[in-house]
């Protein structure tokens, strides 16, 4: 590609100005402030556009910087020839981009419609970015980084431009993942389930301890419940002594049972009036005798109800959802032995290019697919397998959420039934005192008038009469211990239920602990594969750039050195066989590397046809020697290029 000519209609101090090029070395020797670097720019701009819209600083903002002071349009054209064709590109910029203007025409006027809008990366096969890095060179700054773009277009991939822009992109996203999950970082999402793992276990610590607890109140209940039972019996042997006193003595009998019927009349209702302010609290001095009696009994036909339903839904079967787990391990996903036999389709085709076959597909794009391809292949296998880790414990999950519903659901009716018993307990205290009463109004009915009996017939039976009240004294003190540890087991009950829950929770924790420590193992292995495919990838311009590099080291310095390059295209000298670093150089020694990789690089990018080299003040850095060599090489590089060559010194000015 030749740049002809141009016209600035207007641009930074440029007006209407033009300027007309030789196909090789185009020399300007201009004083500083006459518009070197103004001009170097403005080929930029024309090809690229302007960039930096969005900054408020003037020497980012293109085209706050580049406009005229007096404000309005600016632009110009460039004549260039590309493949033996004329085109006139014209652009004109305004106050905003919606003002701006492009326009590519033939020598002869007509529009062309040969490239568009975005006629730099056309024609160059570069972004703005690159193009500035590699095609312009200025004093003020040497050094080369490379962006996707450059790395592109060293191997000759221009066309998956697209991929390798998002090669830097899919790594940060692997970082910031890894980084989102990494176990050492505070912040780092395994971190935090490991935190919450120790705070979850320090608390199950005194599960065994309320175990041992819950046990001893069960045993001590089951005491307290057996010796209940042996003062039943004692109760029943004295009762039956009374009895048969009665019946020994049957007037004397007869006043003691009717003592004994009204007693026990006296305590059933005692019992049973307990019972209802119990069960009512506050509202027993609120509630008439028959709200007392039959609220009560309204809740009771409520609990039957309800736990006759909880039943029923218990009877009825529930199918598990671990066969479907065991199923879907059985299913197997093709495309990763599907991508992978595509790859060594792709591999195959780079050892026939290599071998010499005429192939029309280039064998470093052949090579670079077979990579990529077989990284799909591996990422979509174990993003596969996390698929089916991930069903297997939502399976999991939900088999374990089915049977905590059905324990939940146990234990609903455990409370009903609880709670029903204690009904039923009101009930038999309601029946006690019903048949206490039917039995003392018999009693008074049969036997009528009870007389008086003498205090001497009174002594023996009101003795006996005594052991069994005391007997049924302690009964009711077992009764009250018994309710208490009762209440004090279901206490220890409802502790050990939170620490199994806990402990549920533990689980759930550790399991999604694990879940993400193989996520980041695959992230980590995906991305050290990406990083070797990249390594693969930039080792085949390594060389060239390498040999490019010396040549023109040797043709500026005129010394003999050994040099290597990194993986990241870095230049290192090696003294003694040692590799080193070009820092250890002079500051006029290391701009002449970087002068020298940059034209290298420049070689590299452009084998064939050469696009324009601009070239602004390169050599301000050398001395007088170096500085007659580097416009020797100018000579020599301007037979196969064009080149834009500015300095404001006589000294380093082109005879």
């Amino acid at each position: 590609m030749i740049i002809q000519s141009c016209h600035i209609a207007q641009f930074g101090k440029w007006k209407e100005k033009n300027f007309d090029f030789s196909e090789g070395l185009n020399p300007f020797l201009w004083e500083n402030g006459e518009g070197k670097t103004t001009l170097m720019h403005f080929f930029h701009i024309l090809f690229y556009g302007l960039s930096g819209e969005r900054k408020q600083d003037v020497s980012e903002n293109e085209r706050k910087h580049y406009m005229p002071f007096q404000g309005g349009s600016f632009g110009g054209n460039i004549h260039f020839q590309k493949n033996g064709k004329n085109y006139i590109l014209e652009r004109s910029f305004g106050l905003r981009k919606a003002e701006d203007s492009f326009r590519l025409l033939e020598e002869n006027g007509k529009d062309s419609h040969d490239f568009t809008e975005n006629i730099g990366e056309e024609l160059f096969s570069l972004d703005s970015e690159a193009f500035q890095r590699v095609c312009m060179i200025s004093h003020e700054d040497l050094s080369l980084h490379f962006n996707s773009t450059v790395h592109a277009k060293l191997g000759n991939v221009s066309d998956d431009d697209e991929d390798m822009k998002k090669f830097q992109k899919v790594q940060d996203t692997l970082k910031d993942a890894i980084n989102a999950l990494s176990p050492n970082r505070r912040t780092g999402a395994i971190f935090k389930k490991k935190m919450e793992e120790e705070s979850l276990g320090i608390g199950l610590f005194q599960k065994k301890e309320e175990e041992e607890r819950a046990l001893a109140l069960e045993t001590e209940v089951l005491r307290l419940e057996e010796e209940s039972r042996k003062k039943e019996e004692e109760e029943e042997k004295l009762a039956e002594e009374v009895r048969k006193g009665i019946l020994e003595k049957e007037s004397l009998g007869k006043r003691v049972e009717y003592k004994k019927l009204s007693e026990e009349l006296e305590k059933a209702r005692f019992r049973y009036e307990n019972a209802k302010k119990w069960y009512y609290q506050e509202r027993y001095e609120d509630l008439s005798s028959l709200e007392r009696d039959n609220l009560w009994k309204e809740e009771m036909q409520e609990l039957r109800e309800k736990i006759a339903l909880l039943k029923k839904e218990a009877e009825q079967p529930v199918e598990s959802v671990l066969p479907e787990v065991e199923e879907e391990k059985e299913k197997r996903n093709p495309l990763p032995f599907l991508l992978l036999f595509i790859a060594g389709l792709f591999l195959l085709l780079f050892v026939l290019k290599i071998a010499g076959l005429p192939l029309p597909l280039p064998g470093s794009l052949s090579l670079l697919i077979a990579l990529l391809l077989s990284c799909i292949a591996f990422a979509v296998f174990y993003g596969e397998k996390e698929k089916k880790q991930r069903a297997v414990g939502k399976r999991s999950l939900e088999e374990e959420k089915r049977r905590k519903t059905e324990s939940l659901r146990i234990l609903s009716l455990e409370e009903l039934l609880t709670r029903f018993h204690k009904l039923e307990d009101m009930l038999s205290l309601e029946k006690e005192e019903k048949e206490r009463k039917e039995e003392l109004a018999a009693f008074m009915e049969k036997e009528g008038e009870i007389k008086e009996i003498s205090e001497e017939e009174y002594v023996s039976l009101e003795e006996s009469q005594k052991q069994l009240d005391a007997v049924r004294k302690e009964q009711e003190f077992l009764r009250d211990r018994i309710r208490e540890k009762r209440e004090e087991r279901e206490d220890r009950v409802e502790s050990l239920k939170a620490l199994s829950e806990q402990e549920r929770r533990l689980l759930a924790t550790r399991e999604e602990r694990i879940a993400m420590e193989e996520r980041i193992h695959i992230l980590q292995a995906c991305k050290e594969y990406m990083e070797k495919a990249k390594e693969a990838f930039s080792s085949e311009y390594r060389g060239p750039i390498l040999e490019g590099f010396v040549h023109y080291f040797h043709a500026l310095c005129g010394v003999e050195q050994e040099f290597a390059i990194t993986d990241e295209l870095e230049i290192e000298f090696i003294e003694r066989g040692i590799r080193r670093n070009l820092a250890y150089f002079s500051e006029g020694l290391q701009d002449l590397c970087r002068f020298a990789l940059k034209l290298a690089v420049f070689d590299a990018m452009f084998p064939g046809e050469k696009p324009v080299l601009f070239l602004d003040d390169p050599f301000s850095h050398f001395d007088d020697e170096k500085g007659k060599k580097g416009l020797a090489l100018l000579q020599e590089l301007a037979k196969d290029r064009q080149i834009f060559y500015f300095t404001c010194s006589s000294m380093r000015a082109v005879n």
